[in-house]
């Protein structure tokens, strides 16, 4: 069985690749989105994504263990 972090990590990437697809195949819209509405867009998008890293303590651990220098395998808490 597969653990919640490798399903997320299948997500993530299934997620990226679309949002890429998407981007690569898009036509001239036409359309103005305006600075105030990119930037409201942007913060929500950050604030899923930081949302989602304090959510998920386990993906956190490791992409802030990816920034430490201590040996892989050890948390926070070991070193207390």
């Amino acid at each position: 069985m597969k653990s919640i972090a490798s399903k997320l990590a299948g997500i993530l990437v299934a997620t990226v690749m679309a949002c890429g697809l998407f981007v690569a195949s898009t036509v001239d819209a036409h359309a103005y989105v305006d600075p105030g509405t990119g930037a409201m867009i942007l913060q929500i998008i950050g604030a899923i994504v930081a949302g989602g890293l304090f959510y998920f303590r386990q993906i956190r651990d490791k992409i802030s263990s990816w920034f430490a220098r201590k040996p892989p395998g050890t948390t926070p808490s070991d070193q207390a």
